[in-house]
Formats: structure tokens, sequence, C-alpha cells
């Protein structure tokens, strides 16, 4: 026949004889006896006197393992025996001092005692089991964040933080440290987090808690300077950025300063000038723009010069042409010769033409430039047109040469 789960629980039934579940089985009682006996572990082992002395004198795992037989067998003798386990007396002040110390199945293996009893004896102390973290490890709890400590020991970062949270110990937390708080001052938050390594977010939070206000770099820079010099050379001068300037004078509602726009201080003399000459040959003498020159008359209701700018046509014959003059055609445009000469456009024009001199062109050549050169470039009081005409080039190449130095 075969054995099933309700045949087995009826064959170890006590409660009725064997006859009777032989019967009910319809099989033979020795047939039901060799399955009660090898379901009990007992198989065809016969206990005689001397064999069944030893329970209760020792744990059924050990006298199973004498004996040769299941610990089910030993445990079955002994309940129908009415015999009550072994107790031995293991917990010395030295076994009791490895409760906690290692893991329950570990410390009865090595006690040579059962694991119940070990974790028996572990919840009547309130010793809380092993989980393999050593004093070092825990001393390591809170000082670092718990994904970093993870990786230094070699354990999850829930482990961490679940050990750190059973303990009760806070979480790290990063702080700047005090050698560095002085910088707070000094610097914004972003050339603070480059240089000493702290998050955005912690500066933030130093700054809020220690009541540090957000730096700037106009604190302890004069913001009188702002407009009296290029952005450029202020930047230079305060060794910060070019925008940081710009902003700060667009804040200050300041105009920016620029060098061939720039209004000249008028001297009593200077101004009585105005009105006598044309605007643009007035201009030229005092080294300004025509601009500044129409503003400041227009401003001092001062009319403009009556002298016309058409002339006759035999005026240029009637002009007395020196040799000096002559020669100074075309090395300059005509309009820089009319400026210069006091004549006018046309006159200059017309005599060049007669005398078959072409026109002023600039050397496509690259200009050397000479320390006799670089002086007049260096010199800010002379604007770029003038330069020009000293160095006989355009007011351009002086300008970008200047910028290119960084002097605009």
């Amino acid at each position: 026949m075969k054995w099933t789960v309700t045949l087995d629980m009826l064959a170890l039934n006590d409660s009725i004889t064997l006859k009777d579940r032989a019967d009910i089985l319809k099989v033979d009682e020795n047939i039901v006896s060799m399955r009660i006996d090898k379901l009990r572990g007992n198989g065809n082992f016969k206990w005689n006197e001397h064999n069944s002395r030893l329970i209760g004198k020792r744990t059924d795992k050990a006298i199973a393992e004498m004996l040769g037989v299941k610990p089910t067998a030993v445990r079955y003798r002994r309940k129908k025996e009415n015999i009550k386990p072994h107790r031995s007396n293991v917990w010395d002040d030295e076994s009791v001092k490895l409760i906690g110390s290692m893991s329950d199945s570990d410390l009865a293996w090595k006690l040579n005692i059962s694991y119940r009893t070990v974790h028996q004896k572990r919840l009547s102390l309130n010793i809380p089991r092993f989980d393999g973290w050593t004093k070092k490890e825990i001393k390591l709890l809170g000082t670092m964040k718990d994904n970093k400590l993870a990786e230094k020991i070699g354990r999850s970062y829930h482990s961490i933080t679940k050990k750190r949270v059973s303990l009760k110990i806070p979480m790290y937390i990063k702080s700047i440290d005090t050698k560095h708080i002085e910088y707070l001052y000094k610097m914004n938050n972003d050339t603070f987090a480059q240089k000493f390594g702290y998050s955005k977010t912690l500066i933030m939070k130093t700054r809020k808690l220690q009541n540090i206000p957000k730096f700037s770099k106009w604190d302890w820079r004069d913001t009188s300077l702002l407009g009296t010099d290029t952005d450029r050379n202020i930047a230079k001068i305060y060794g910060i950025c070019l925008t940081d300037v710009t902003s700060k004078r667009n804040e200050l509602n300041i105009k920016p300063f620029n060098e061939h726009f720039k209004r000249k201080k008028f001297t009593k003399e200077e101004i009585k000038l105005l009105g006598t000459l044309p605007d643009d040959m007035l201009a030229y003498q005092l080294d300004t723009t025509v601009t500044t020159i129409t503003k400041i008359r227009t401003k001092m209701n001062i009319p403009r010069c009556k002298k016309t700018r058409v002339y006759p046509n035999n005026f240029a014959e009637s002009i007395n042409w020196t040799p000096k003059m002559i020669a100074y055609l075309g090395t300059v445009s005509d309009l820089v010769s009319s400026i210069v000469l006091g004549i006018s456009f046309t006159s200059i024009t017309e005599k060049r033409e007669e005398m078959n001199i072409p026109p002023y062109r600039h050397s496509t050549k690259r200009i050397t430039w000479d320390t006799n050169a670089m002086t007049y470039i260096n010199n800010m009081k002379l604007s770029a047109y003038k330069v020009s005409n000293i160095l006989n080039v355009s007011h351009m190449t002086v300008y970008n040469k200047r910028k290119r130095m960084g002097l605009y």
C-alpha cells in the first residue's frame, strides 16, 4: 500500500491500540509497527536497559550520536517513559560573556548545547542578537555619511542606517571648519566651494546659522572709480571680472566711460572760441569731438560760426600755396588737410587734382610699432584721432591697438 500523510497520522495515533489501527488500515500489525518505527526514527534499533538509562542524563542529540539513531527516536523514547530532558548547567561566567559576541547557533555548537537553549538565555538577559558589528565599527557610526561608511567597512547602506538608528546615534552632518569661516566674509559661495570642497547647500546653511551676510565684491572696493575709466581697466585694478564691474555700474546708473566721446572741461579762453570757428576745426584744435563742441555751444546758446563752406571757383587760385603746403597734400586725407591748413575741403581737393597728386590711401602693410609709436599709444591723454594724425594712420588702427593692449 502507499502511505499518505493521512495514513501516517493515523498510524502515529497512540490513543488507539495497534490492533485497531491495523484493522482500520486493513494491513498486518507488523507493517503498522514498522511504519511507526520508521516515522519516529527508530528503525530496527531495539532499546535495552543499558540504553534506556542514558535518557535524561545527557541531551537527546548527544545520546542519538552515541547510539547511532536519530534524535527524534531518543525524544520519542524519553516522552514514552515520562523522563524530563537533560538540563546541563553550562552558564558559568565565561559562557555568559560569550552571549551576543557570536551568533546563537555558533555559541550552541561551541558549548555543545541546543540553539534554543542559547536563544532563551540571551532573551532572558536582554542581550541583543549578534549582527557581526565590532566595537571599532560601532565607533565609526555618525562620524561620516552612511554611504561613505558603507563603502569603507564593506556593508550595505541600509544596514549602516539601521544600526545607527537602533543605537540612537545622530546622523552625521558635515560642518565648515572654524579656520575657513573667516573666508566666508571674503569669498562668494562658488569660489568658497571650489577652494575648500564644501557643498553650496552647507555654505548657505552656515551663513544663515551664523548670520554671515552674502559676500559682495564691492564691500571693500570703492565705487567712485566707476565711469571714470573703462570697465576693463577698473576690473584689472580691482582684480575682478569685467562683468562684475559692468553690472555694478549699471546698478548705480553710471554711464560708461568712453574716451572718444568724453566731455572736455573747457577753460574760459576755450569757451570764447566757441562760434568763432566751425565746430569740426575747433574740435580738432581743442582735441575733442565735434559732438561735444556742438552740445556745449548749443547749451550755452552760442550761435554757430557764420563762415560758409561754399567758396568761389577761383578761391583755390587766390590762396598763397607754399611749397610746404603743397608737399602736405596727399600725405593725409583731404579732410584732415583742410582742418590742419585751415582751407576748405573743396580747395584742397581741387589743388591736389591740379597738381596730379593721388589721394591719400592708408598703407595695407602691417605697421611696425616701434618705441616711438608706442609712446603715443600709451599716452592716453592724446585721443585716437590725434595719435592717428601724428603716426599717419587711421584712428581705428590706433583704437584697435589700444583695445588689444587693454587700454580701453
